[in-house]
């Protein structure tokens, strides 16, 4: 990890996983233990005043949120961890939010993000399909802008410049379908009794991939080896469940006599068609 946006972004991923790991573990002292590294968590990505790290810390409290039992109990511990945030917060961490605001007048690194996207806006127009080549964007800034040469800080328009729109389109359907895929599957898990844990799996690989992607949005960590990494957990645990449910044997809520095909139950239930000849009662005769 090269610099604290990195690090911040790596701190902010590990939260749901530290998160649901300890909500699902049994022993007293092991769910501690994955609480007291979440808050540590945090308290780094604070220390490193990285405004994408803030973002994604917040992400990740909204995305835990929204999957709680217990929603109202964790939306309090957020803001009680605010609140104590802007009270015992370091200094430069703090004085360093506060720019958010006003940042896009006044921040010189907000300004140049916004030049760069300019940048990475020409240099698409130019050359939409293929751009300018991986980690070619600094060495041609300056034939698509007269201004000082700075990344772009946001993943779209880094994939567009460098890859052009059919490299970004992949890259951003690699990250939704990973999403969506354990979205499903988590559904799906949940139905089985034995497949709780394999279910909380696909919960935390979900939110990871979403924590991964809104800061994102204002840093380019499109080559982060540890996304990569996850991604192919995804991959295995996706086979897996796949395979799971395919050896189930199939349910029914039926009887072996309501499940008799239809023709057995028409050949049985066929009324006697012979020629009934009849008696005639002798004393009538």
């Amino acid at each position: 990890m090269s610099e604290a946006n990195e690090y911040a972004l790596a701190m902010d991923m590990a939260i749901p996983i530290l998160f649901w790991l300890g909500a699902s573990e049994p022993r007293k002292k092991w769910r501690l233990a994955f609480r007291l590294m979440m808050f540590g968590c945090a308290v780094v990505v604070v220390g490193t005043r990285s405004r994408s790290g803030l973002l994604g810390l917040v992400t990740a409290g909204l995305v835990l949120a929204a999957f709680s039992k217990h929603k109202l109990l964790l939306v309090v511990g957020i803001v009680v961890a605010v609140v104590l945030l802007l009270l015992f917060g370091p200094q430069g961490a703090l004085q360093r939010y506060k720019t958010i605001p006003t940042a896009v007048s006044s921040d010189g690194s907000v300004i140049g993000r916004l030049q760069a996207w300019k940048a990475a806006i020409r240099m698409t127009e130019a050359h939409p399909i293929t751009g300018v080549g991986p980690r070619n964007f600094l060495y041609e800034f300056h034939n698509y802008s007269s201004d000082f040469p700075r990344v772009t800080h946001n993943v779209v328009f880094d994939m567009l410049s460098e890859t052009g729109i059919p490299g970004c389109l992949i890259f951003l359907a690699m990250i939704f379908s990973a999403i969506g895929e354990m979205y499903a599957l988590r559904l799906k898990a949940l139905a089985h009794p034995e497949m709780q844990q394999l279910a909380v799996f696909c919960q935390i690989l979900m939110a990871v991939f979403i924590v991964y992607l809104v800061p994102n949005m204002f840093i380019n960590r499109q080559d982060f080896d540890l996304m990569y990494q996850i991604l192919g957990v995804e991959a295995g645990l996706a086979a897996l469940l796949h395979q799971k449910m395919a050896d189930q044997p199939i349910q029914s809520n039926f009887t072996d006599s309501e499940v008799i095909p239809l023709w057995a139950k028409a050949r049985d239930e066929e009324p006697d068609r012979t020629l009934q000849i009849p008696r005639l009662d002798p004393e009538l005769n």
